[in-house]
């Protein structure tokens, strides 16, 4: 019997388990599918629903289903919202956008309602109704990631674009941490995007915002990886189970 389910592994091994591919999702805003969310993706299928509702009265979960050829990835958005948080940079104010990688952050411990922020190029993200200093914004996939196809797993956040509608002095910093952190400062119409690096929790943290209305967060962009069973090793595995079946009945008798 033993020799039999070495066997067996060994063919698995040889047939493979799975192969992958990668989902990037792009410019999700703060709206729901009917609303006009004008995320994007470059899987091989599409985005067929998102829900929006408000959680914990402050925050606002996205529940978001895309179906490809394999199958239907179901998983949740959160975005949070904080006041009280504290960052700092040395980024400068120039005409459009300056950044830097020695920024700092603490998050704020008082909960508060995110909110939309009607820019020139979408419905962007605040907290309330912009982004005041010390304002801060948490993204990420709460709860189980479901895909029928197999299985799923999120690999983190790329990018986020920052917009603006009036020229003010504005400076944020993403992530969490005593320094090292990557950060923007802007004081032009406009919108910047601005590399995330991939971390599996998004926080960005207004750490100066003249005028607070002017501006938000928006065209959030993330990525999974899906692993797909390959149809020669779910037919070894029948194939070799019925097998082990039929021997032990045999060596029953």
């Amino acid at each position: 019997m033993k020799k039999i389910l070495c066997a067996l592994g060994a063919c698995l091994l040889m047939a493979g388990t799975s192969y992958a591919g990668a989902i990037t999702f792009a410019d999700f805003n703060n709206l729901d599918f009917s609303g006009g969310n004008t995320v994007t993706e470059d899987g091989s299928g599409s985005v067929t629903s998102i829900t929006k509702t408000t959680v914990d009265a402050d925050n606002t979960n996205f529940l978001v289903t895309y179906t490809d050829a394999d199958g239907t990835l179901t998983f949740n958005l959160l975005v949070e919202g904080f006041t009280g948080s504290t960052a700092s940079t040395s980024v400068t104010m120039p005409g459009w956008l300056s950044t830097a990688t020695d920024g700092s952050a603490t998050l704020g411990t008082t909960s508060a309602a995110v909110g939309t922020v009607a820019t020139a190029t979408g419905n962007a993200f605040g907290v309330g109704t912009g982004m005041a200093t010390g304002s801060s914004l948490r993204f990420s996939i709460a709860g189980p990631i479901a895909y029928t196809g197999g299985s799923a797993v999120f690999d983190g956040f790329t990018d986020v674009t920052v917009q603006e509608t009036g020229g003010r002095d504005h400076q944020c910093v993403l992530g969490l941490g005593d320094s090292g952190l990557s950060s923007a400062g802007w004081d032009s119409p406009g919108a910047y995007t601005l590399d995330a690096g991939d971390p599996d929790v998004l926080v960005i943290t207004s750490s100066s915002a003249t005028e607070v209305l002017t501006w938000g967060v928006n065209d959030v962009g993330f990525q999974f990886t899906t692993a797909i069973p390959e149809p020669a090793t779910l037919g070894m595995v029948v194939a070799f189970g019925g097998g082990l079946l039929f021997v032990r009945r045999i060596l029953q008798l």
